[in-house]
């Protein structure tokens, strides 16, 4: 059976029986093709993949500059592969067992100083509507603490003007309710009086 009709069944299985999510797969593919053309360079079959050439493609693509979350997720994808047509039968075995994955080095974001903060926080001036909504969010952002998925699944009636609280939904479903001061406030209620003259529907 031809590599990319094996990496055809593969995705499928990603797709529909472990129901993944479309950029999941689509980079699973990605990753794998290349393996797959390195492979093909080296004039061997993918049933008859070694240990070996996994890690000759992975030591080819750290040498290439790949960052170390890349190398970490082709190996990923890789070693997925092989355990999928080691399982269904599409290769005798399966080369990536006990295979290290290569070291994944996270790098922690540095949060703003806060003269950073301040500038952010004024960038958004002028009477334009879409100006005066990104000043409410990034006010109501930096007052809150919350997670930008919380902001955008928010809506107003979760919002009590009067004594400066939002209740947010957070991972879970969790709810927990939270203070916000006077700047967030105001930048609030000139958004609502901005949005009530470009949608009076609304």
């Amino acid at each position: 059976m031809s590599p990319d009709i094996l990496l055809e069944k593969f995705i499928r299985h990603l797709r529909v029986e472990r129901g993944l999510s479309p950029c999941t797969w689509t980079t699973y593919g990605y990753q794998i093709r290349g393996y797959l053309g390195f492979l093909q360079t080296q004039g061997k079959e993918l049933s008859d993949a070694t240990r070996d050439d996994i890690l000759a493609y992975m030591e080819q693509r750290k040498n290439a500059g790949l960052k170390s979350s890349s190398l970490f997720g082709a190996a990923i994808a890789i070693r997925g592969l092989h355990r999928f047509l080691a399982e269904r039968k599409y290769a005798a075995s399966d080369p990536s067992l006990g295979l290290k994955l290569p070291k994944l080095q996270q790098i922690l974001p540095q949060p703003l100083g806060v003269a950073e903060m301040t500038r952010l926080l004024d960038l958004p001036t002028g009477n334009k509507f879409h100006r005066i909504r990104m000043k409410a969010a990034l006010e109501l952002l930096y007052a809150t603490g919350m997670r930008v998925s919380e902001l955008l699944g928010l809506n107003m009636n979760q919002v009590n003007l009067e004594e400066g609280l939002v209740r947010a939904h957070g991972k879970g479903g969790k709810e927990r309710l939270v203070p916000f001061g006077n700047k967030a406030k105001d930048a609030l209620i000139r958004y609502l009086e901005a949005r009530s003259k470009r949608f009076p529907l609304a």
